[in-house]
């Protein structure tokens, strides 16, 4: 199975003010326990997950540590780098398998491509506005809790906050959009 997700924000302090309404957690250690067993009760080990961006932030977030969290989450890890995240080098040497800072899939069960990337663009331009000119679906994440689904622009936020802390399954993604059409 394909699952999708971004802005876990591991070892980020102030996302627990930032968030407050998504992530009622009293310090950050309870944090990423909680975040790591809702990936790991979604993803088993033979899944793959496409990332969106912003893994881990703050000083707390060593190489060290963010390489021990991503071994203790299931499944083949893909970055679509976020703002917060390091040089794609890095990137790879804390365990991800692939880094990209932007991708096209064809989701099963919906048949067309899709553009994948952190921010909600339009274009190229960090914008939450303004649909896509190619006219495909655009899943990103940087938004947090503020939306799921954006039809009108056709955009669809992977933000942990619209997923109930934990990765969403393409089978999904897709039934968001088929609902949404």
């Amino acid at each position: 199975m394909r699952f999708l997700s971004s802005d876990h924000h591991f070892f980020h302090h102030n996302i627990l003010k930032y968030e407050a309404a998504h992530r009622p957690f009293r310090d950050v250690e309870e944090m990423n326990e909680a975040l790591i067993a809702r990936w790991n009760e979604r993803v088993g080990a033979d899944d793959e997950v496409v990332y969106l961006g912003d893994f881990a932030f703050g000083r707390a977030a060593t190489p060290e540590r963010v390489r021990e969290v991503l071994a203790r989450l299931n499944g083949r890890k893909r970055l679509v780098r976020g703002n917060h995240d390091p040089r794609p080098a890095l990137c790879l040497e804390l365990g991800f398998e692939r880094v990209d800072d932007e991708l096209a899939l064809t989701l099963e069960g919906w048949g067309e491509e899709v553009r994948l990337c952190h921010y909600p663009l339009g274009e190229g331009e960090r914008t939450q506005g303004r649909p896509a000119p190619d006219g495909r679906w655009l899943l990103h994440g940087h938004v947090h809790g503020l939306w799921r689904v954006r039809p009108e622009l056709k955009m669809v936020n992977l933000s942990v906050e619209a997923w109930g802390l934990a990765p969403a399954s393409e089978r999904e993604v897709v039934d968001l959009i088929c609902a949404s059409v």
